[in-house]
Parts: structure tokens; C-alpha cells; sequence
């Protein structure tokens, strides 16, 4: 449970089912809330007579921030979730979530495409950061989903997904992290499994 934080668990009953169970809100949890605190300040949910429990509207827009930041901005249904979470906050609000990486420049992944002025908050992002978002999202983007992650079949893409994961990590348990998961990655499925 250290080196990945979710499950994904599906069901095909009449309607299809499908959750993430997570024990952690994404890989870089060191700029997001904690789960404790995430799931104490969540709203209960009803749906077909279930009750559960899910991310309040704040924590919703980090975590879709942070997810697609990982994915490097490669689905644009995550694009459009961002999109109508930060409609539910005002401009002063959306600035104040920005001083987080992951928000800043999935806000700004996102404006990208739906050129909304909502959240257009450039004077929040650098230069660097303009060009890698734009050049990274639009790369992955144009790549078919099985070339996303570690297990791309593509070199240059498993430099870009080395470098990006340095960027996006926060502190050096995120640094940590990188490594063992990325180590794990690379093993031969043969040692995987003797695990």
C-alpha cells in the first residue's frame, strides 16, 4: 500500500459499476489533504438507496487537479471535470486553491482547451510552465491510451514519464515514492511475482 493508493474494483450488474477504493488521494500527497481529513470533511452521498461518502467540492478540484496532472492532462473527460468543479468557485477563491502545483497547472491544462476566462490564471504560471503543460498535454493527448504510464512501449515516452513524475513530486517522501515505484515497474514480471 506504500507504493500505489487505490484499487479499482468493477461490477457488470444491469448498469455497469465501476469505484476506485483508495487508501490515498493520488500518488503526491504531500500539497493534497490527507485522507483522514478528506473523508471527515466529505458530503454523504445517496444514489438507487446507497449512502456513501465523497470529496467535498474543494477537495474534489484538488484531487481532479492532482489526477490529471499525473495522467499529464492525457484525458480530456478529467479535463472537463476541473472545468465544471472550478465553476463552483469564484475567481479570488480559484486563485487562493492555485498556490497548490497541482491545481495551477491543471487550471491552466484545462484553459488550454476550453479557453475559459474563469479560471485563466496565467499571471500564476511561469513561462516553463506554460510551455511544458502545453507541449506535454498536447503530446499525450495525440498518443493512444495504451502509450500512457510506465508500461508505454516507446522510450522517449518513458523519459518524458520519468521527468514528469520529478516534476510533479513535492518532497522527498514523493521523490521516494518515484523511485520504488518506477523500480517496481521495471522488474521482470517473473520477481513480481514471487512477491
Amino acid at each position: 500500500t506504500f507504493i500505489f493508493y487505490e484499487i479499482s474494483l468493477e461490477k457488470k450488474f444491469n448498469d455497469f459499476f465501476y469505484v476506485d477504493l483508495h487508501w490515498n488521494l493520488t500518488n503526491y500527497n504531500s500539497n493534497l489533504t490527507n485522507f483522514k481529513d478528506a473523508y471527515r470533511a466529505s458530503t454523504l452521498v445517496e444514489y438507487h438507496n446507497l449512502k456513501f461518502h465523497s470529496l467535498n467540492n474543494y477537495d474534489s478540484l484538488r484531487y481532479a487537479c492532482a489526477h490529471a496532472a499525473k495522467d499529464k492532462w492525457f484525458c480530456v473527460s478529467n479535463l472537463l471535470d476541473i472545468h465544471f468543479l472550478a465553476m463552483k468557485f469564484n475567481k479570488e477563491e480559484l486563485k487562493k486553491f492555485a498556490k497548490d502545483k497541482e491545481v495551477r497547472i491543471s487550471l491552466f491544462a484545462t484553459y488550454l482547451i476550453t479557453k475559459e476566462e474563469h479560471y485563466e490564471l496565467s499571471e500564476l504560471i511561469s513561462s516553463f510552465e506554460k510551455f511544458y503543460i502545453s507541449f506535454i498535454s498536447k503530446l499525450f493527448q495525440n498518443l493512444e491510451s495504451k502509450s500512457k504510464g510506465l508500461n508505454q512501449i516507446n522510450c522517449l515516452n518513458k523519459i518524458i514519464y520519468i521527468f514528469h513524475e520529478l516534476y510533479l513530486a513535492n518532497s522527498i517522501i514523493d521523490l521516494i515514492v518515484l523511485f520504488i515505484r518506477t523500480f517496481w515497474h521495471n522488474l521482470p514480471n517473473f520477481i513480481k511475482f514471487k512477491f
